[in-house]
């Protein structure tokens, strides 16, 4: 989402308000970051025990040619796309 700020702010910010949240991307953003703990879900890949081990090349070439990859507001570029799976695994927002 955070990638995506620029193509969907607008759409976001709407979506918090209308769930009761500041009418505000980064209000939404945080309720978000927060709901897997509300939950006592892990919130990074190595958490939820995902085996990524030697893979992320292999991963990352086939989100590059998912399906849903075209349809993704911002045009994701190999070292986005690199980038946005080494967050998920350690948990970082950036």
């Amino acid at each position: 989402m955070l990638v995506n700020r620029p193509a969907i702010e607008d759409k976001i910010a709407r979506l918090a308000a209308y769930l009761g949240l500041a009418r505000d991307f980064d209000a939404f953003i945080a309720a978000l970051i927060d709901l897997p703990a509300k939950l006592g879900v892990p919130y990074t890949l190595s958490g939820l025990n995902v085996d990524c081990e030697g893979r992320r090349a292999e991963i990352v070439a086939m989100a590059m040619i998912d399906s849903c990859a075209p349809e993704n507001p911002v045009e994701m570029s190999k070292k986005m796309t690199q980038d946005i799976f080494d967050r998920a695994l350690e948990g970082r927002l950036s």
